[in-house]
């Protein structure tokens, strides 16, 4: 993958019903290996369970009484065979590789985006069939108590459910294993006491003829009739696999009870469900015998009221028992088409929103259509709607049984069903094409355009239509449409343990990641199949090529580029729109003429006038969505521009911080070196300083703080040739350079001192000066330093010279602080200060101590704005003068803590003792 657009991932944070999967059941996911934990025999049970739908009556019922017993009789045998070899399959690769319906769609030659109409195709199952449920519940309830309308009982058939498919597969489990006995019971148990007490009743079922033109006997083209009704059944193998995707991996330890589970609890379902249709056949047949008509005989209330009369002589006991076996039958089946459903939407609207709000949002979704069909009296419609959706979903069934036993083993397609967005085209023409051409040849063949044979067994055309035409179609495709870009990262990778998804922040096992090359991180299906910004960037162009691209040249070379891809979009939009509000209107066209037939023509006449003026409606809806939908296309392409502009200035400060860091790692480098150097110096610097330095009849406490590394300040005590000297100083500034000055006056000092230790303090000064002003010439600095020179006598007397701040001499005998001015010259400035260096002299009695100092003291700020100051040091120095010299030099430092300073600080202290 060469140059993919990079866009800064976005923390994905879920609802609560979303991450919670004992909500959510990984309704859009791989089922993970740590939440398979039941058993294979109680997720058979589980899948079973559903197969308690009273539908299987009325359906049976119904071509029993529409096309007699032989043809509903065979009908019934042979779609159930065909279910069977169907449904194989499917439940295999969906049990081995842990997916659901859709998801196993994606790979078996639909493609992501393909899949998106078999979801719909899905969804509609479950919804008309749990409207069909729901509707033989309220019937049964109606019959128990007149008093609740068919509309109340509409309802209270459907909000019951919601509540007990809100936990998932985990409460289903539990509901149906407590049920199933109760159920078996109650439904096994009127047929055993019929054929007991009335063997003759078997007798009238096969002789039975209710409406059909050839009586009992067989008609072929009923017979294909009666399939047509049957085959619609097909789908209910989606709600089979919705269960058993939970099945634990087959190991060598249960490979009996796996494929048990597989096999019973997959096509296994049609076997008690062809059984059921052929029950309801025969109480159909037996409710007629009792006078109760064809049209209540198609009704699993009136079917089971009559059966259980044979067990019960009192009839309000047998209705009671009737209607607590509907209720039972059709909670345990509306829990299934309602847990599907949810499954089913969440599929179809998470690729066209990216959006998924939660499993159970799209649940209450469901259950809300089937009680709209049930309002609209799907019941009385029941031969034209499944009629019609067998047609599209034995195309839908057809193509990917094509894939999984005849592509598949011959190679063309992946052995392995590939189901994550980032592997997969959007269009794969080998599933989809073969569905939506089966499809519409077979309604075409319903709708009687090709005959009365082709309508009888359109759902026979559109099963083989499909089988055969999608290994046609993966040969001249050459499977190139089942992979757009392969698993490098976690197909083959040996660690199978969970992988951090970079965008939600949860784990996941590697079967249900992948790498996002946009985002450069793992992404989980979910947030990829979510996401939004990338636009399939993470498959180069000839893997983004879809089928369709062909259609869009021909309309771009003859009317326009842009307008030539918009005919297409208008399109494929308002065909959409214009056959889903088509199919409504003819389900209601068909619903009002089964009530007036006599006002069929006027009535199909209005529907058409009608339905051309939403035609309008839809095509400025359609233009509408299609404009709104190119306006966020702009506006997303002018970000990815601002975007790729960002990254490019992202590169280059990328670039500058690298240079940066190199130039800063260099200056680290160097400084290391400079501070070592400087850690020398300041070593150098305190060596040279007296430590402990000692003057008979004196205490002293002496100390420096510099507020570098070197500091420019300087303090001296010199003993030699039996004199003692004291110096205090301080350089212009701090840092090297100062302290090079301050190093280079006492090393001068004590060199002259060390050849004539009786110099006058104001001669030693002035050489000093002379000495230090060349070697600033020198160096080029412009520095100065104010110092003076003190000079012991005996009797407490001291000769000084030189220019710093004023002593400070405490007297003990008046406990006064006087002090002491310097009226001399800097040295450093001039060449000769010999003229501007006056002797002074002072003198300590016994008990005096006086304070020497630099202005780094005076100076330093403090928290209220104000300079410590000489004043206040004077006052330190009255108040402890009568301490030793140390406890005094301790005090001004302990009263100078709180202070700010800025420069260098020297102090010094000397008393006198003797």
């Amino acid at each position: 993958m060469k140059n993919t657009e990079k866009i800064a991932s976005a923390r994905r944070e879920y609802n609560n019903w979303v991450a919670n999967e004992t909500l959510e059941d990984y309704s859009l996911r791989f089922a993970p290996k740590s939440f398979r934990k039941w058993s294979e025999f109680l997720l058979m049970g589980t899948a079973l369970g559903g197969i308690s739908f009273l539908a299987l009556e009325a359906i049976g019922a119904f071509i029993a009484v529409t096309f007699g017993f032989s043809n509903s009789f065979w009908a019934i045998i042979v779609v159930s065979f065909m279910i069977f070899l169907t449904c194989l399959p499917i439940t295999y690769y969906s049990a081995k590789y842990n997916i659901d319906m859709d998801l196993l769609t994606r790979g078996a030659g639909f493609g992501y985006i393909g899949s998106t109409i078999t979801s719909l195709i899905y969804a509609s199952f479950t919804f008309i069939f749990f409207a069909l449920e729901a509707s033989i519940m309220s019937q049964a309830l109606a019959l128990l108590s007149p008093k609740i309308p068919l509309p109340v009982g509409y309802i209270v058939s459907s909000v019951v459910i919601i509540p007990m498919v809100f936990f998932g597969v985990t409460f289903i489990n539990q509901f149906q294993k407590y049920t199933q006995v109760l159920w078996v019971t109650l439904m096994v148990a009127p047929f055993v006491f019929v054929i007991w007490k009335d063997p003759d009743a078997v007798t009238n079922w096969i002789n039975f003829a209710g409406k059909s033109a050839s009586g009992a006997g067989f008609n072929f083209l009923l017979f294909g009739a009666a399939a047509s009704v049957a085959f619609s059944l097909v789908a209910q193998i989606g709600e089979q696999v919705d269960y058993l995707r939970f099945l634990p991996d087959k190991e060598k330890e249960n490979r009996i009870r796996w494929w048990l589970a597989v096999v019973l609890g997959g096509p296994g379902w049609i076997i008690i469900g062809g059984l059921k249709m052929l029950g309801g056949a025969f109480f159909a047949s037996l409710a007629v015998s009792k006078g109760v008509g064809y049209e209540h005989a198609v009704e699993p209330i009136q079917q089971y009221l009559a059966g259980f009369g044979y067990i019960f002589s009192d009839h309000r006991i047998a209705l009671y028992v009737a209607v607590l076996f509907v209720v039972v039958s059709q909670i345990k089946i509306n829990v299934t088409n309602a847990y599907a459903g949810s499954l089913a939407w969440s599929n179809f609207f998470s690729r066209l929103t990216h959006y998924h709000p939660g499993r159970v949002v799209w649940l209450i979704f469901n259950v809300t259509i089937a009680y709209l069909l049930m309002q609209f009296g799907i019941f009385a419609t029941l031969e034209k709607i499944l009629g019609l959706y067998s047609n599209v979903a034995i195309a839908w069934i057809g193509a990917i049984v094509s894939d999984l036993v005849i592509i598949k083993p011959l190679g063309i397609s992946p052995p392995y069903i590939e189901f994550k967005r980032a592997h997969l085209h959007n269009f794969n023409p080998v599933g989809f094409i073969s569905m939506i051409i089966a499809s519409v040849i077979s309604i075409l063949a319903f709708a009687g355009l090709f005959g009365q044979a082709a309508q009888a067994f359109s759902p026979f055309i559109a099963l083989f239509t499909a089988f055969l035409l999608a290994p046609v179609l993966a040969y001249l495709t050459k499977g190139k449409y089942y992979i757009a870009r392969e698993d490098k990262h976690f197909r083959n990778l040996a660690d199978r343990s969970k992988i951090l998804c970079s965008i939600c922040d949860r784990e996941y096992d590697p079967e249900d990641m992948a790498f996002c090359p946009v985002y450069d991180c793992p992404i989980c299906s979910l947030c990829c199949s979510l996401d939004s910004r990338c636009h399939d960037r993470c498959k180069i162009s000839e893997e983004r090529a879809e089928p369709v691209t062909a259609l869009g040249r021909l309309f771009q070379q003859k009317i326009s580029r842009h307008m030539g891809s918009k005919t297409i979009k208008f399109m494929g939009i308002f065909l959409s729109m214009a056959g889903v509000v088509g199919i409504i209107f003819w389900l209601f066209y068909l619903n009002e003429i089964s009530a007036s037939p006599h006002m069929s023509d006027y009535l199909f006449a209005s529907f058409v006038k009608l339905f051309s003026a939403v035609l309008m409606i839809i095509g400025v809806g359609a233009w509408w969505i299609l404009l709104s939908h190119e306006s966020r296309v702009l506006a997303e392409e002018e970000l990815d521009q601002q975007n790729v502009r960002l990254q490019s200035v992202n590169a280059e400060l990328g670039e500058r911080t690298a240079e940066l860091t190199v130039a800063k790692d260099r200056a680290e480098t160097v400084a290391k070196a400079l501070w070592s150097e400087m850690e020398l110096a300041r070593k150098i610097q305190t060596v040279l300083l007296p430590k402990n330095p000692l003057i008979s009849g004196y205490e002293i406490a002496v100390s420096m703080d510099p507020a570098e590394e070197v500091g420019g300040d300087y303090y001296d005590v010199i003993s030699v040739g039996g004199f003692d000297w004291i110096v205090i100083g301080d350089v212009s500034g701090h840092g090297v350079t100062a302290g090079l000055v301050m190093m280079m006056v006492q090393t001068s000092i004590h060199t002259l001192l060390i050849q004539n230790p009786e110099s006058p303090t104001s001669h030693l000064l002035s050489v000093v000066n002379r000495a230090i002003y060349e070697n600033l010439v020198k160096m080029d600095e412009s520095k100065h330093m104010t110092i003076v020179v003190i000079a012991c006598g005996k009797n407490g007397f001291f000769d000084f010279s030189g220019l710093h701040d004023d002593m400070l001499l405490r007297c003990a005998e008046t406990r006064k602080v006087e002090t002491i001015k310097t009226d001399g010259m800097w040295i450093g400035l001039e060449a000769d200060i010999s003229e501007m260096l006056p002797a002074s002299e002072f003198r300590m009695g016994m008990g005096d101590c006086i304070v020497l100092f630099t202005d780094g003291i005076t100076e330093a700020w403090g928290k209220d704005g104000k300079m410590f100051g000489k004043e206040r040091l004077a006052n330190v120095i009255g108040e402890f003068g009568d301490k030793p010299a140390s406890e005094i030099h301790a005090a001004i430092l302990d009263a100078l803590k709180d202070y700010d300073k800025q420069d260098d600080v020297t102090l010094f202290v000397m008393k006198r003792t003797s």
